[in-house]
């Protein structure tokens, strides 16, 4: 009998519209091996924590969701998982054709090609952005941590034209029915401060909330954009 592929989860969110083009599910992995300093979600970077689950039944979950354009992948590092990522993009391409794919990635586009892996998920990726998050760089762009990562488009499907249609109050925070919270997207410069002092917590770390709640980014500590789970 075949060993179901295990992809490490961090959070998977259905619905989220700050992490690309429209309406998108966004799923952040866990594990990090770059941790880049200033990262919004240092939780997401222990290769131990997060959840295994199953490609094949992630599949099922994100071909279910209704209304969706397509969908953000981020982390933690998703290349650091490479196998599994390859076997939830080409099943997810497989089963739901119209979906497009939006990456982030620590790593420059250089290095991902190198492997087969890589080459094999940028085959199927519409956008890719790449490189670390620079504290000292950090940038307002609404897809863009830092101003040193890049942009990547993979496909016909989108354009400089869709980053520069994207609103720059790129943030959301959505809440659970346990009262607690999610933050997803990338704040700007100044931002994520001025949300732990409105929550009583100035001196909390990155990714910790007063009440519990989570937050996530973009690359959210595969580049360590400061987004959410990205």
């Amino acid at each position: 009998m075949a060993h179901a592929t295990i992809l490490r989860l961090y959070h998977l969110e259905p619905l989220v519209t700050t992490l690309g083009p429209g309406r998108r599910a966004g799923l952040w992995v866990q594990g990090c091996r770059i941790g880049c300093p200033g990262c919004l979600v240092p939780d997401s970077h222990d290769p131990n924590a997060g959840d295994e689950v199953a490609v094949d039944g992630l599949i099922d979950r994100l071909v279910a969701l209704p209304a969706i354009e397509g969908l953000t992948v981020s982390g933690g590092e998703p290349f650091d998982q490479a196998p599994a990522l390859r076997a939830l993009l080409e099943g997810l391409r497989e089963r739901r054709s119209d979906l497009s794919l939006m990456l982030y990635s620590g790593y420059r586009r250089e290095r991902l090609e190198d492997q087969a892996d890589g080459r094999a998920i940028l085959a199927q990726a519409d956008i890719l952005v790449d490189g670390p998050f620079v504290v000292a760089e950090q940038s307002p762009d609404p897809w863009r941590g830092s101003t040193n990562q890049r942009i990547h488009f993979l496909s016909d499907r989108y354009g400089a034209r869709d980053h520069a249609a994207a609103p720059l109050d790129g943030l959301e925070f959505l809440v659970r029915r346990n009262g607690a919270f999610f933050m997803a997207g990338i704040p700007a410069p100044g931002v994520w401060e001025a949300v732990h002092q409105r929550l009583g917590a100035p001196s909390a770390a990155p990714g910790e909330f007063a009440d519990g709640g989570r937050a996530a980014g973009p690359i959210a500590g595969a580049d360590g954009t400061r987004n959410s789970t990205t």
